[in-house]
């Protein structure tokens, strides 16, 4: 079976099921796909070239040799899953010819090949791949861990391999191509005095849930500006500390595989297990090792198990380690598919003269600020919720937070106001526009940084509409659990908009001793993690709530005539 037949059967065999795989790496079949149905079209301006992604997989094949174990020195011949990854991220191109993908994101569980397979692209990048004076660097966030992908597998190729040697230099710290000793490959760290001014042609950042800082990939990702088709690999397994960077990085990835997220030079693919899988389940273990049975031994999986099994304190090192599943809680609280499957595309024009409750939430000038209006609606509840946030800076701002703000914007799912700091005269705009559409009964407001807007709402006339909610434990727990409740029971329709799933999806909770719960910003990514949004729909809907359970007794029961 050849190259192209290879690639193109583990993509119909990940289809098909035949391949036992996730939904991550199903869908990174499907997007290529897709890609080549609306290749070189208006709106698609990328196409396929078989002859370059076969000129990378032949190079690996022919110059390169694997150098531990049974298979030392014997030729690296890849597999098909990376026969795939390769296949892709090589042979797609933009109009110009030049390589469409900038950033490949892989993880995947530990001991199946990658450091291997990466330092083997990393000598093609050094000397095939027709870039004059080409810098590659094996980075991360100490000289020992980069110099694993670099001394480790790829300087031991060349030391193994004399054809290699004969256009490749050996230094111990540096590979230089052998006629002009302009092309480099070495291993740095941010332990260094600087990184900066080098002149990237390709990064590979191996284990990089091991990076407590984004410093490395964001260094090196800015010596690429000059360069016509450089790449980043970034390529890890799953780690135990939520709070790294790594775990934002797999979320992009998500999104980008889910269509949340529009990024045409990114390319992501996660082998791990889906959602409903037992990890006590044998036969998923593919998922996350697609190597399971070659570099990865089933017996040293096997050994790894049954300590599991019999020992608590070893599962979570088992999952991580075989099965590529961050092991630490995050305590994320609502979960995408719960919050999506509530969501409805219903018609606002039918709810005009509603009643309806209001929740503002300012947070601060420069954060987002949010807008709900929730209804009691046919034994439930229906809500909507808008988004406001500063149009300055705002390509600075979706680079730092990888979120598509503009697009968001031109689709209508978030609102841009002029300058630097929120306009609160645009969410009082929209207040006014509802209160003329809708019998809005309360305005629920977070006293916090609140009291000019809540002044000019008194000026209208609209004391008696206002609610203080301030955001201790008394109040948003029971809020929060009310939301909760109603999305589980999926008794709550909200209005589909991807900035809130966005935001409902950052939210992560912290409990008390009490049992209370309060919707919180991860901890350390808080400059890049917003969740307004849900502290405005807790508002709006615990108002909701009350004002159906205020409704008359006569209501309910109607007139009872009392006779003497």
């Amino acid at each position: 079976m050849n190259i192209k037949q290879t690639a193109e059967k583990y993509i119909t065999d990940v289809l098909s099921g035949e391949v036992v795989a996730c939904k991550w790496v199903k869908l990174a079949a499907k997007r290529h796909k897709d890609n080549l149905k609306k290749q070189d079209t208006e709106q698609f301006p990328y196409h396929f070239d078989e002859a370059r992604a076969e000129h990378v997989i032949e190079f690996v094949h022919y110059y390169c040799v694997h150098v531990k174990g049974e298979l030392d020195k014997k030729p690296l011949i890849l597999q098909p899953w990376q026969i795939f990854i390769t296949w892709v991220i090589f042979g797609w191109l933009d109009r110009d010819d030049y390589r469409r993908f900038r950033t490949v994101f892989i993880e995947v569980a530990k001991k199946n090949g990658k450091s291997t397979w990466v330092a083997a692209i990393a000598l093609y990048m050094l000397i095939a791949d027709g870039e004059g004076g080409a810098e590659v660097y094996s980075a991360a966030t100490t000289k020992e861990q980069a110099r694993i992908v670099f001394s480790d597998y790829a300087r031991a190729m060349v030391a193994k391999n004399k054809e290699l040697q004969k256009v490749i230099k050996l230094s111990r710290h540096a590979l230089t191509d052998a006629d002009t000793e302009t092309s480099s490959f070495k291993a740095v760290a941010a332990d260094v005095d600087s990184l900066d001014g080098r002149n990237v042609h390709c990064a590979i950042i191996d284990e990089y849930h091991a990076h407590k800082t984004d410093g490395v990939y964001r260094i090196m990702s800015d010596g690429m500006s000059s360069r016509a088709q450089p790449m980043t690999i970034i390529i890890t397994t799953a780690g135990f500390d939520p709070d790294v960077p790594c775990v934002d990085e797999e979320e992009y990835a998500q999104r980008v595989l889910s269509k949340k997220a529009t990024n045409e030079t990114y390319f992501g693919i996660i082998y791990t297990l889906d959602e409903k899988d037992e990890w006590t389940d044998k036969s998923v273990w593919l998922k996350a090792n697609p190597c399971l049975g070659v570099s990865k031994k089933v017996k040293a999986i096997e050994s790894d198990f049954q300590k599991a099994l019999d020992m608590a304190s070893e599962q979570s090192k088992f999952k991580n380690k075989n099965l590529n599943i961050w092991t630490k809680n995050r305590f994320g609280w609502i979960k995408d598919t719960d919050w999506s499957a509530i969501e409805k595309q219903f018609d606002i024009e039918e709810m005009k003269g509603a009643p309806a409750c209001a929740g503002i939430d300012l947070a601060t000038v420069i954060d987002t600020a949010a807008y709900s209006l929730a209804f009691a609606w046919e034994g439930g509840f229906r809500m909507f919720t808008k988004i406001f946030l500063p149009g300055y800076g705002i390509a600075e701002r979706e680079k730092k937070e990888r979120f598509e703000w503009r697009k968001m914007a031109e689709d209508n799912h978030c609102i841009l106001t002029p300058g630097r700091t929120i306009d609160y005269d645009f969410i009082q705009a929209e207040l006014e526009k509802d209160m003329d559409l809708y019998d809005i009964k309360e305005i629920a407001f977070d006293p916090f940084n609140s009291s000019q807007f809540v002044a000019n709402l008194e000026k209208l006339g609209w004391e008696k509409y206002l609610v203080e909610f301030s955001q201790g434990w008394k109040l948003i727990s029971p809020a929060a659990k009310n939301l909760e409740t109603k999305v589980i029971n999926k008794t709550l329709s909200v209005l589909p908009n991807p900035v809130v799933s966005w935001e409902v999806s950052n939210a992560e909770i912290k409990r008390d001793t009490n049992g209370n719960i309060r919707p919180v910003k991860p901890e350390t990514r808080q400059s890049s993690k917003h969740i307004d949004a849900v502290f405005s729909q807790l508002m709006a809907l615990e108002m909701a709530v009350r004002n159906v359970k205020k409704r008359s007794v006569y209501e309910d029961h109607g007139v009872e005539v009392l006779s003497f």
